[in-house]
């Protein structure tokens, strides 16, 4: 039996001010597929500079990671 468990990361809250992904952002994030060829330690840190260069207003560079990792997840590991 599974059972649901709150996470602790909490996304901000960012109200009216919405923004857009453009796909050329999206096509920048390096893509992760869990492979064992694949290394994690890379992926993470092409993906913080890929973030980094991001700034979208009223978005802290938390956010940005957090709400854009499931764009650079792929396969299997993005359930």
């Amino acid at each position: 039996m599974r059972t649901l468990v709150l996470s602790c990361i909490q996304l901000s809250s960012i109200g009216d001010n919405n923004f857009e992904l453009k796909p050329q952002f999206i096509n920048t994030f390096p893509k992760f597929h869990g492979l064992n060829s694949e290394d994690t330690y890379f992926f993470i840190r092409e993906f913080e500079e890929v973030c980094l260069m991001m700034k979208i207003s009223h978005l802290v560079d938390d956010d940005i990671r957090l709400r854009f990792v499931p764009f650079a997840l792929k396969d299997l590991d993005k359930k």
